[in-house]
């Protein structure tokens, strides 16, 4: 492959605290002018004389959620097309496509230009989220564009065929950086132990002010977290409203909690953090808040709510991750001479791929036994070596994270399931979704709650539910598909708590293709580069090194049968023979 040097992907992590016992973590973000950011305005066909423009600003133009959302996409009709207009039941409610093809035009021909666009359904976007895809799978759309009988210069729709009239959202209109009206916005809830937040992605309009934009944040908040990830959040307690207000002199946050039970001080922390998190965008921070509770002022006594977000601390508290290599079959630390502690074990041999905790204090070996199967050992700092059972050519190990143990655990792949270990006791245990078999990679996501994984050649995110106490760790029963229209995934890796990269082939084909996708699956971007759409090989792995905030870069590793390349917008040899990172 040619070796072209551009720029990389990547995402977040790290560790989580009790809430019982706050702490301060880390300096505060960088300073920047809150909320200063315009209002964009919503797409409008005046002054549009292309079709396909023309086209592509309809499928963007139902942004809002409100009743305002009708006449916006009414603007782009002719009044023929507007007789056979239905006013649809919900306007809240619009059907989500991902554009295969088009706009394209067609031969025009009696004043008329026809628009196609090839798409498939992606989900219904409500609430801010988008539900899973009905079966009504995808198709084709034309658009009939003509003059506008009223302003010849421009130009409107006057027929749409191959739709049944409801609204619709193109999945480039879900993403800023492609040009849409929202923004892709996690809004966090509690774990089922109060000790890390999970980010579940909104789409955020733009076209509000700021202010609608807090409140609409968290409307999200109370009507509660996405099914998928349940029974992982904590929904806010029965009976709970929330709001927002931006205030002035000094620049900051009001929100009112109206509640039918009491707010005790532990449970205005937790709030006063989720808000925090909830109301910053990108990882910025917001203006300070003030929490009242049935308009009563009230301290949280604490700001330390960057303890919380695992993907936040994973990088600012201890810098970049440690970077790691197998080197003759070792794991050696890149750059470092004499080696760490841990890395002199008798045990550090056979090694083909390996993960090491974010400390360095221990390590995941997958090893290669005598009879050519891979299995794990753990090694410890301190000398311990604890060999597992499994026997099954054990996937590369994903740490888990629970706040309050003393032990450690890694989620792996072997024989087709998914297993918790422990790093201090060969037992394991199968943790596999039901009606899944065959999964070949784990993944754990830089919060600590969300795992992406493959099975039976799809990509896959689902909550994980940890319990200290008892030590175990539940995968949620209702995984979330990830490209599964388009892509034979071999390989998934989280860039940050928004993205994930996964690489594979696509549908009926046979090359070497790699998407960067929203967590949720509903946006997607084929980054392939072109060099290794022309090659011959299999991509077998994905690797990413976590980045924050979510719109920072950072390398990305495609391991294949052909060897290890670094991927960005092109892709390199590696000049690393199995490189990982620290997590």
């Amino acid at each position: 492959m040619a070796a072209v040097l551009a720029t990389a992907l990547a995402a977040a992590g790290g560790c989580g605290v009790s809430t019982s016992a706050p702490q301060k973590h880390g300096d505060a973000l960088p300073a920047v002018q809150p909320y200063g950011e315009s209002v964009r305005s919503i797409p409008d066909p005046a002054g549009v004389s292309d079709p396909e423009e023309l086209v592509r600003l309809y499928l963007q133009a139902a942004v809002g959620g409100t009743e305002a959302v009708v006449p916006q996409v009414k603007a782009f009709l002719t009044g023929k097309a507007l007789q056979t207009w239905r006013d649809p039941a919900n306007p809240q409610n619009v059907t989500v496509i991902r554009v295969l093809r088009g706009p394209e035009e067609g031969v025009r021909g009696g004043g008329r230009s026809p628009v196609t666009v090839d798409y498939e359904v992606i989900g219904t976007l409500s609430n801010g989220r988008v539900a899973e895809p009905s079966p009504s799978g995808g198709g084709s759309i034309t658009f009939w564009v003509v003059p506008d009988p009223n302003t010849p210069g421009d130009l409107r729709i006057d027929e749409i065929e191959g739709w049944h009239g409801g609204l619709l959202l193109s999945d480039k209109a879900l993403d800023e950086s492609q040009g849409g009206v929202h923004r892709i916005q996690p809004i966090y809830f509690w774990d089922a132990e109060y000790e890390l937040l999970i980010p579940d992605l909104r789409y955020l309009p733009l076209t509000l002010n700021e202010e609608q934009r807090a409140k609409r944040l968290v409307q999200w908040l109370v009507a509660g977290p996405s099914p998928w990830l349940e029974p992982a959040p904590q929904r806010l307690p029965a009976g709970t409203n929330l709001n927002v207000a931006i205030r002035t002199d000094p620049v900051r946050f009001e929100v009112n909690v109206e509640s039918e039970q009491p707010f005790d001080q532990t449970a205005v922390a937790r709030l006063h953090h989720q808000l925090r998190w909830t109301l910053s965008y990108g990882g910025i921070d917001p203006p300070p808040l003030e929490l009242f509770v049935n308009g009563q002022p009230q301290q949280s006594g604490v700001e330390d709510y960057r303890a919380f977000n695992r993907a936040y601390r994973y990088r600012n508290e201890a810098g970049p991750p440690a970077r790691y290599d197998v080197v003759d079959s070792r794991v050696t630390a890149v750059g470092l001479d004499p080696q760490p502690p841990l890395l002199t074990s008798p045990d550090n041999v056979d090694v083909e791929t390996a993960a090491v905790n974010r400390d360095g204090t221990v390590a995941a070996l997958v090893r290669r036994a005598s009879n050519g199967l891979r299995y794990l050992n753990v090694i410890h700092a301190g000398g311990q070596s604890v060999r597992s059972g499994l026997r099954q050519d054990v996937s590369r190990p994903s740490w888990v994270p629970v706040p309050g143990s003393r032990e450690e655990f890694v989620m792996v792949a072997s024989g087709g399931n998914m297993y918790l270990l422990s790093t201090t006791d060969p037992k394991f245990t199968d943790v596999t979704p039901a009606r899944l078999t065959n999964v070949t990679s784990v993944s754990v996501a830089p919060d600590g709650r969300r795992v992406a994984f493959v099975a039976d050649g799809l990509a896959y995110v689902a909550s994980l539910s940890v319990n200290a106490v008892s030590n175990t760790v539940t995968v949620g029963s209702n995984p979330r598909p990830i490209l599964a229209s388009r892509a034979e995934a071999t390989g998934v890796a989280w860039l940050n708590d928004t993205w994930l990269m996964v690489g594979g082939t696509a549908k009926g084909a046979t090359r070497p293709a790699i998407w960067r996708v929203s967590a949720d699956g509903v946006v997607a971007r084929d980054e392939t580069p072109r060099p290794l759409r022309d090659a011959e090989v299999q991509i077998q792995e994905v690797l990413a090194a976590p980045a924050w905030p979510a719109g920072l870069t950072g390398p990305v590793y495609l391991y294949t049968n052909q060897g290890v390349y670094e991927f960005s917008v092109t892709v390199r040899e590696s000049q690393f023979n199995a490189p990982f990172f620290s997590s």
